[in-house]
């Protein structure tokens, strides 16, 4: 029998390569299972049977299928049609500002990107289905504060993280924020996307760019959603994780061009989402296709854990843009 790779991991009789793009399983796939049919007194019975494995291989899986729970409900709620139907008519007198975001995050003077965020290190306990997410995680938590101290600091570009899984952030958080900016300065969401109605959900509450990850979206999907972010003019980052999905998403990026606003390289192991060794973040940047000539019109970003990494990185590294500070940690300190 042939030994898996580090790259590889089982699941039922199948293996699952970590380095591909779109390597999470699809939960409601799972779910839904392999059809059965079966002839009983000269009837025929089909039905569904879930895949052996149903629970989580790591935690990207896991936050990925809370997140598909999450998505389900909402949809009970509001329908895509009504999402859309809303994101449309509020489009029409508070467009999103993919231009406005990419003039400053390359003219911020600061170098620095604030963060907005309930929670400094995620919520790892597997078996909770749901983050009570309905108050913040302490008295000095106030979202609009927090802004609007950043912006006087000259942060001219927030990032607010609203994933309720694992960090308990709120939807809310993003339009508060977002009316503090007052279209003058642009708004990342953080969270992991999983679908074009997360998307929509995200634009709805004002947010001006957010951050897709490769490891969920297989080329196919990644294109679909790149798409529904484009025709909603929001600026759009790509996470990767590993060189495979680097060249994935450069190849893409030179094959269709305008669809993929930056690339952000991520400084964690996606299946724990704790810190990994600096240089094999500074290794996705040798891959074979970044180094090729750049897409045109595409920022580099990296994750880094202190400025130190940024100089490193900016001294000898690739021609790089912007650095945007992992998300497990208390602080952001990208720098340009």
């Amino acid at each position: 029998m042939l030994e898996m790779s580090m790259g590889e991991r089982e699941s039922g009789s199948t293996f699952v390569d970590i380095e591909c793009s779109g390597w999470v399983r699809r939960f409601d796939a799972l779910m839904q299972g392999k059809p059965v049919t079966a002839t009983t007194l000269g009837q025929t019975v089909e039905w569904s049977v879930p895949e052996n494995a149903v629970e989580p291989l790591n935690m990207l899986e896991h936050w990925a299928w809370q997140k598909s729970i999450q998505l389900d409900r909402d949809r009970e709620k509001m329908t895509f049609v009504q999402l859309r139907s809303q994101v449309m008519l509020m489009n029409q007198t508070q467009p999103a500002r993919a231009d406005v975001l990419r003039e400053q995050l390359l003219s911020n003077e600061s170098k620095k990107i604030s963060l907005v965020r309930r929670l400094s290190s995620p919520n790892r306990d597997w078996q909770r289905q749901e983050r009570d997410a309905s108050g913040p995680a302490s008295p000095a938590y106030v979202p609009a504060q927090i802004a609007q101290r950043q912006y006087e600091q000259g942060r001219n570009v927030c990032a607010v993280c609203v994933d309720s899984v694992l960090y308990g952030g709120l939807l809310s958080d993003l339009q508060v924020v977002s009316a503090v900016a007052e279209g003058q300065q642009a708004v990342i969401s953080l969270d992991l996307i999983i679908n074009a109605y997360n998307i929509f959900q995200h634009r709805l509450h004002g947010s001006d760019g957010i951050v897709l990850s490769a490891a969920i979206f297989p080329p196919k999907d990644l294109l679909y959603v790149l798409k529904a972010a484009r025709a909603l003019k929001i600026f759009t980052i790509v996470e990767v994780n590993s060189e495979a999905q680097m060249d994935d998403v450069l190849d893409m990026s030179r094959a269709i061009g305008g669809l993929i606003d930056a690339v952000l390289a991520v400084d964690r192991d996606l299946e724990s989402l704790q810190p990994r060794p600096w240089e094999q973040t500074r290794r996705l940047f040798s891959s074979s296709s970044c180094r090729r000539e750049k897409p045109s019109g595409v920022l580099y970003m990296v994750e880094v854990a202190g400025e130190e990494e940024v100089d490193a990185l900016f001294s000898d590294g690739p021609d790089g843009d912007a650095a945007i500070g992992r998300l497990i940690d208390t602080v952001l300190v990208p720098a340009l």
